[in-house]
């Protein structure tokens, strides 16, 4: 029956996963946590001792780096290195992918951006039908709501096409430098070998030339071109919208200001002309002395409007304070409105136009033209394919030159065959032990 070695940690643990290899980094979403459960329980709390069998098979080990390393052993481990990283590119494949992610989102900005024509198009309608769609529930709202769903959408949209043209122009030019690389340190190698005059390592490296199309990449480069002139176009156009919808919450803001300011000038005149007028005072509390005044007011009939303006007002001391105060209260808002309209008058002066900006398409094209140059091949070149092999043969010993670097091999061959390894071994971050207890080596 096999057995497993355990060794004690949660039972449940959450884990980082992915779906599948295939995976963008740039999307978090796509990761997700899993519970794995453990099965030998008796194990992870020690209510039994876990009976452990395990084989170790080593074929191989590979230093990266030694004292008794030479020139050629340092080319070799990173011409290894560089074809290991060449090889998990080349299984993900990180540029076809990025390829059929744009596809996919171009395909879908299409299809967005046919739906927002649609819906400009049943604008007038709605608006025609204004009485009519009200009347089966507010159609016109939806229609209005939909629409600014669709616009959104689109933005969005673009902003991920964008987005994934420039990761597939990365993957495309860590292709070409991963290559580029791997050819400089070969070159490297064979001349370090030509220079001593003998092989120590097994390293070997050749090329497979791919033939391409110069028309085909000249088709496809101009097309990416395009796509990217149309991209930088509309991304300009959304930068001006931007402004644009800046500038009017910034005008609106400064205007509500300005209008407040007006309401509340208004509103302390009219208390200003009210505390200048005094208060009225009552009939019954006049003297009885003022005969002609008495004989007047008999005259006039009561509740009559005549009556009513011969009331006399007074103006105490506390009206004068009170007058005294909503004037420079006054003066304080109208210095302040004053200020106000010249900073609505500088702002105006600031609304953005096109014609200020406008879409300077001869430089947008010289600088894709330029990023192109800096991250792809050029059309009609061939593509190389690395073909790494380790199964060179090396200089034997006694083959070795009678020169000094060949003395200088052989006793640096003598070393490593005098050398001896001593491996520590770690499952689950802790060290294997022998039968005995003791660390296994």
């Amino acid at each position: 029956e096999d057995e497993q070695f355990l060794v004690p940690f949660e039972p449940l643990k959450e884990r980082v996963c992915r779906p599948a290899m295939r995976y963008d980094p740039t999307l978090p979403y796509m990761l997700y946590d899993t519970i794995v459960p453990v099965t030998n329980l008796d194990a992870v709390f020690g209510h039994a001792a876990s009976t452990t069998l395990l084989d170790l098979e080593v074929r191989r080990v590979t230093l990266t780096d030694h004292p008794l390393f030479i020139e050629e052993d340092y080319y070799a481990c990173e011409l290894e290195s560089l074809n290991r990283k060449y090889q998990r590119r080349s299984e993900i494949d990180w540029v076809d992918f990025y390829s059929q992610k744009l596809d996919a989102l171009t395909s879908a900005l299409e299809t967005v951006r046919r739906e927002r024509d649609m819906h400009r198009e049943e604008g007038p309608l709605q608006a025609r039908k204004g009485k009519d769609a009200k009347d089966k529930g507010g159609g016109a709202a939806d229609a209005i709501v939909k629409a600014a769903d669709t616009l959104m959408h689109d933005q969005e949209l673009e902003e991920e096409v964008r987005q994934a043209r420039l990761q597939r122009a990365q993957e495309e030019y860590e292709d070409l430098a991963l290559v580029s690389r791997m050819i400089t340190v070969w070159e490297k190698l064979k001349k370090v070998r030509a220079d001593q005059g003998f092989t120590s390592t097994r390293v070997d490296l050749k090329f497979k030339k791919k033939n391409m199309s110069l028309q085909k990449d000249e088709e496809q480069r101009q097309h990416e071109l395009d796509a990217e002139l149309g991209e930088k176009r509309r991304k300009h156009e959304q930068d001006l919208r931007a402004k644009e919808t800046s500038w009017e919450v910034e005008q609106k803001k400064i205007q509500d200001q300005v209008d407040k300011l007006n309401s509340k000038i208004a509103a302390l005149q009219e208390q200003e002309a009210q505390a200048n007028m005094g208060v009225p005072v009552d009939d019954d509390e006049e003297d009885d002395e003022d005969n002609d005044d008495d004989l007047d007011d008999e005259a006039v009939s009561p509740g009559s409007p005549d009556k009513a303006a011969k009331k006399k007002r007074t103006v105490t001391p506390a009206d004068q304070r009170l007058a005294t105060k909503l004037l420079d209260e006054r003066m304080a808002e109208e210095e302040m409105l004053e200020k106000t309209k010249e900073l609505l008058e500088r702002h105006n002066a600031k609304q953005p136009k096109a014609s200020d900006d406008p879409f300077d398409e001869s430089a947008a094209i010289e600088e894709i033209k330029e990023k192109h140059k800096r991250t792809k091949r050029n059309p009609g070149s061939p593509i190389y394919i690395p073909m790494f092999n380790d199964q060179r043969s090396r200089t034997e010993t006694g083959s070795l030159p009678a020169t000094p670097e060949g003395e200088k091999e052989k006793k640096r061959r003598g070393k490593i065959k005098s050398m001896q390894l001593f491996l520590r071994i770690l499952v689950n971050g802790r060290p294997l032990t022998n039968p005995n207890g003791r660390d296994f080596e």
